[in-house]
């Protein structure tokens, strides 16, 4: 049976796919750079985990997580402080759902202000929300491998008012909001909150 990196070399032939290790974790880098001006950075084997979904959700038991990031961020070099952020909240949230033997799926949330801090000097949210693909939705279909569909979950920072939005209205009217001011999984410093005024929460 092939590895999971083979089916991607598979899926995207001449394109790069650079292993990265941190922690001991083996992530993959995948230029899309030429296509979408990203690269994304993927765990590698989430995917070997089956997680309990509801019944209703079975074809998603598997996946693997992403960072869809700008051509221009650097993260070769996986203990950079300026980037290991995205390494750590790969493993952290892969290794929380493993542990608990729980599932992740579109519109999950993660509070990553615990420690009072935003997830990196340059990007200010302080919460991730699980999505599907979106600015990949062609670029990330599933891909089968050994009996295995296995589905690519995008982590997108959110802001606090977002998450009360989430909270309050739900996932669809979130993804409305992304889908007016163009907000995607693609990560970027300058972003800000698809709500103008937090009234809009009540509207």
């Amino acid at each position: 049976m092939k590895s999971f990196e083979q089916i991607l070399k598979s899926r995207y032939p001449g394109k790069a796919i650079t292993s990265l290790t941190f922690k001991n974790e083996l992530f993959f880098l995948i230029d899309f750079v030429k296509e979408k001006g990203v690269n994304v950075l993927m765990t590698s084997s989430f995917h070997t985990y089956q997680m309990p979904v509801p019944e209703k959700l079975q074809p998603l038991e598997y996946g693997e997580l992403y960072f869809c990031i700008p051509e221009y961020w650097d993260i070769k070099n996986p203990n950079s402080a300026e980037f290991n952020w995205l390494f750590e909240w790969l493993i952290r949230i892969t290794t929380y759902t493993i542990n608990n033997n729980t599932w992740l799926g579109d519109g999950h949330t993660y509070d990553c202000s615990k420690s009072g801090k935003q997830l990196s000097h340059s990007i200010k949210q302080d919460h991730l929300f699980i999505s599907s693909p979106n600015y990949l939705e062609e670029e990330l279909k599933p891909i089968e491998l050994g009996g295995k569909i296995i589905h690519f979950w995008a982590l997108i920072p959110l802001f606090g008012d977002e998450m009360d939005y989430k909270q309050g209205k739900g996932t669809v009217k979130l993804k409305k909001k992304f889908l007016i001011k163009g907000v995607t999984e693609k990560l970027d410093e300058f972003r800000q909150s698809c709500l103008k005024n937090r009234w809009l929460f009540f509207k």
